[in-house]
């Protein structure tokens, strides 16, 4: 049974947001922003569509990602029900990102067993 949460606890919660939110924002959009670079250069230098589509897909959860940031950001800025939707929309749309990226990445561990046990794996780089 859900139960509200006592007005008290809901501002210092709210205040303990306003007050690191900051910082963790700016600690965390850096951490994405610089992995997103990295993934770019793997792929830039990828040769094989697999991997290039592999790392499509995981930077495009570091989309998702930088959109939970800016939602969260927004309820920062001003804790209203207009702006927690957004994060919860963007929270959902984050963990459909990650579901598509461990079922491709699945997908493919399967299939390259597959081609591993009958020999016929072969490495071919994109041409």
């Amino acid at each position: 049974m859900l139960t509200l949460t006592p007005r008290r606890e809901v501002q210092e919660r709210l205040s303990t947001l306003e007050k690191s939110w900051a910082g963790t924002h700016s600690t965390l959009k850096e951490t994405v922003d610089r992995t997103d670079q990295r993934l770019k250069a793997l792929s830039d230098s990828a040769r094989f569509r697999t991997t290039k589509d592999l790392i499509a897909l995981k930077r495009a959860e570091l989309t998702r990602e930088k959109d939970v940031l800016a939602a969260i950001d927004a309820y920062a800025e001003r804790p209203t029900v207009a702006t927690y939707i957004p994060v919860l929309r963007s929270h959902t749309l984050l963990m459909e990102a990650e579901g598509t990226v461990s079922e491709h990445v699945a997908e493919y561990l399967v299939v390259r067993i597959k081609l591993i046990r009958f020999g016929l794996l072969t490495n071919r780089p994109i041409e």
